[in-house]
């Protein structure tokens, strides 16, 4: 999805919560940063705490310190 906004976040969201209901996404290794880069791995668990899924997320950071974009990778 290209979200741009809170209305677009909000609505993002809300569809999750819709078609994953109960999965959970928790952070499965340590932060890597570089030069306002931030990349993670992640794991997205049922109600039963198996992995359903999981990948890797950057988040770019402008100059101002602030959240510019984010990147989803699915394993």
């Amino acid at each position: 999805s290209a979200l741009e906004g809170l209305d677009d976040l909000v609505a993002q969201i809300g569809a999750v919560q819709q078609y994953m209901p109960e999965m959970r996404l928790t952070r499965t290794g340590p932060l890597r940063d570089c030069q306002g880069f931030v990349l993670t791995d992640w794991a997205a668990s049922g109600v039963d705490g198996q992995p359903r899924a999981g990948g890797a997320a950057g988040f770019a950071f402008g100059s101002n310190g602030r959240l510019d974009h984010v990147i989803t990778f699915w394993n």
